[in-house]
Order: structure tokens, then sequence, then C-alpha cells
């Protein structure tokens, strides 16, 4: 059986184990535009969910690339341009190869990268950390509960006999 990833539990995962990690920070996902947040933050997005499997991987569920953001926040203080960057590449090393308790493959750090906090760069600075997880998408047909599917997709085995090889 392949386990789908459950979209909301990644962002819970996510979200606990940073907290966990990162006790100092508010560690939040999808706030509002224009609020004001506490900082030190970690803020998650997840940003794109690219198919990798156009067809089927024969489960009916399709394979995706999970990309996500972690964005790194500070006030926009003297001292806070070093103590950002320090931020996110803690977040780096701590997020590398981490599953979240979920069923995704194992975290790639793609890399942390300057950006800006709801569009104003005067008032927090800002570093999103990118990474990616490979999971599934959609139940698994071959569940094994007793249940035989009515329908199954099978590929095209061809009409020519396999070759017989004679021992020597």
């Amino acid at each position: 059986m392949n386990s789908p990833v459950n979209i909301t539990t990644l962002h819970t995962n996510l979200k606990t184990q940073l907290a966990a990690q990162f006790p100092t920070c508010n560690v939040d996902y999808y706030p509002r535009p224009g609020d004001k947040i506490k900082t030190p933050a970690l803020l998650i997005d997840l940003d794109d969910i690219d198919s990798n499997d156009p067809d089927n991987n024969g489960a009916e569920q399709v394979e995706v690339t999970l990309r996500l953001n972690v964005y790194a926040v500070e006030s926009y203080k003297d001292g806070k341009k070093l103590a950002v960057r320090n931020l996110a590449a803690a977040v780096m090393a701590f997020v590398r190869g981490k599953k979240w308790s979920c069923p995704v493959g194992a975290a790639r750090v793609i890399g942390a990268y300057r950006d800006t906090f709801q569009g104003d760069p005067l008032e927090y600075e800002c570093r999103r950390i990118e990474i990616e997880h490979d999971a599934l998408l959609g139940t698994d047909v071959w569940i094994d509960n007793g249940d035989v599917p009515e329908e199954v997709n099978v590929s095209e085995q061809g009409n020519e006999p396999a070759p017989i090889v004679e021992a020597e």
C-alpha cells in the first residue's frame, strides 16, 4: 500500500517540530497580508505541487513534488541582517532529511534566498528557505481491506510469446 500525504498533517507536523527546535520563534503558516507578526518568526508556505507522473503509478495516485517555503523573518533593526541569515542557516540544517512523521520523501534543501515579507522591505528582514518533498496524492486502489477493485488499468504486454531458453 502506498500511503498518500495529508497536506494538513504535513503543515501541522512541520509547524510543531520547527516550534520545538526554535522555541524563541513565532512559528505559523499563512499569515494574513498586513498582519503584524511577532519576530523572530518562521512562516510556512506550501508554494507548489508539481506532478512527477502524468500517467499514474499503477495505484491511481499522483506522484508529486511538494515545494515548501519557510520564511525566516526578523524585524528590521540594527544587527538583524546577520541574525536572519543565521536563523535561515539553522533552519536549513534542521530540515534536511526530515519527513515530519508523514509519508513523504526526505526533505531536500534547495537554498535560502533574499525575499520580502508582505511587501515591506523596510519593516522586516527576510530569508526564504526552499525545501522539497516527494509524495503521493490520492488513495491507493490496492488497499488491502479484502475488497477487490472492480476496474483496473493494465499496460500492454504485447502478443509475442516469451522466448524459450534451453539449458546447456
